[in-house]
């Protein structure tokens, strides 16, 4: 395993820093991202049933394919970008 030196944060600032001022990168163009899965079918934090009974149906369980993924990108001024969603499933 790699250990990080100490002002590991810092380096890596200054090395951003040094690239955009390097190929005079507009601050419209440094984008940063990330994308999370969304559930079609969320799961239940709790559920109620009778005592004593041997099976609960929790909703949402078994459904974790049901999910559609979103991506957000956002430009270092703050503009936000278009959200892109990303559905991996079939349809008819």
């Amino acid at each position: 395993m790699r250990i990080l030196p100490s002002n590991f944060e810092e380096l890596k600032e200054a090395y951003i820093r040094a690239a955009v001022n390097k190929y005079k990168i507009p601050r419209e163009l440094n984008i940063g991202g990330d994308e999370t899965n969304l559930l079609f079918v969320p799961r239940a934090l709790f559920t109620y049933a009778f005592s004593g009974e041997e099976r609960v149906s929790v909703i949402g369980v078994g459904h974790d394919k049901a999910q559609i993924t979103a991506t957000i990108f956002a430009s270092e001024t703050g503009h936000v970008l278009d959200t892109q969603m990303i559905f991996g499933g079939k349809t008819e």
